[in-house]
């Protein structure tokens, strides 16, 4: 059971710190933990858990620190060496970034953002259905008739959309949605 948990301890350090000191660091603990069974001294063993946790939590920042700065001058002076790949490397990166945000950006103010009415959860759209199973909108009589006949809705209100084309004052015909 302490080897397991002194492994798990371990396990905090940096990989390559563990393999070059990780078997003498496990010998010692086990002979200073030996050492302190032999004596029946409980607290001698549980000072010695304390003092090696506290000596593991302490140096394994560092530790993890140190091999992060090694990595970051390793990969600063492979950048330098290939300047080419680098460059493709960063716009690579920063094109993907870039599509990331703007794809969530429109996923986010057209599916996850509320609508901007209050009780947006109440609002429907009525359409008609034609013979063929095709929906369509609903002409202005059949809208007149629905908004004084039906009892299921609070307010109604109608919206159409079309196109026209605007001329005079000499200037060009121009076409224009409505």
């Amino acid at each position: 059971m302490g080897d397991r948990l002194f492994g798990l301890l371990l396990r905090l350090l940096p990989e390559e710190f563990r393999a070059s000191y990780g078997q003498d660091m496990a010998a010692a603990f086990r002979a200073e933990r030996h050492a302190a069974h032999a004596d029946r001294r409980w607290g001698a063993l549980a000072r010695l858990w304390l003092a090696t946790a506290a000596d593991v939590i302490r140096h394994a920042p560092r530790e993890h620190l140190a091999v992060l700065m090694r990595d970051v001058r390793f990969a600063s002076r492979l950048m330098t060496a290939r300047p080419t790949q680098t460059a493709a490397a960063v716009l690579t990166l920063a094109i993907a970034i870039g599509a990331n945000v703007a794809m969530f950006s429109v996923v986010d103010a057209v599916l996850l953002a509320p609508l901007p009415y209050r009780d947006a959860d109440r609002l429907v759209i009525v359409s008609e259905t034609e013979a063929g199973g095709d929906a369509s909108n609903l002409g202005y009589l059949t809208f007149d008739d629905l908004r004084d006949h039906a009892r299921s809705f609070e307010t109604m209100a109608a919206a159409g959309q079309s196109t026209a084309t605007l001329t005079g004052g000499g200037l060009d015909a121009e076409r224009v949605n409505a």
